[in-house]
């Protein structure tokens, strides 16, 4: 089985699409619509890869990083966002993300960041064995 995916995107048509391009890749997925119901289900469940935007209705998606950083170290974060900056995407590295995906993307962007993602997972375990 595939990586174990959560979703934090508000806007729900795109969240509902990405959950279900996630689960046909083969992934294990969760989406919410917040922040505060990211981190509540992070309380009872763990998650090899957080998607989140940077624009949350409740929660600024940086924060929320910090958050998930804190409470799920071994989650890798990906960002997303609509509202490109340089200085969000700087704040975003920082912070512990591992990539950054403009908005709007492909299914095929999409699908490459979650296959680096896994991948970079993948050596990291095994790096853990070899040591």
């Amino acid at each position: 089985m595939g990586e174990s995916i959560l979703i934090v995107e508000d806007e729900q048509t795109l969240r509902e699409n990405l959950a279900a391009f996630v689960a046909r890749e083969g992934h294990r997925t969760a989406a919410v619509g917040s922040g505060a119901e990211a981190m509540a289900l992070l309380g009872r469940q763990s998650f090899d890869i957080v998607v989140t935007d940077i624009r949350l209705g409740d929660m600024d998606g940086l924060e929320l990083l910090k958050k998930v950083r804190a409470t799920a170290p071994s989650a890798v974060v990906l960002m997303m966002t609509a509202y490109a900056s340089i200085h969000s995407a700087i704040d975003a590295f920082r912070n512990g993300a591992h990539d950054y995906l403009l908005k709007p993307f492909s299914l095929h962007e999409f699908r490459q960041k979650i296959s680096n993602i896994a991948e970079y997972r993948k050596l990291i375990r095994e790096n853990a064995i070899l040591r």
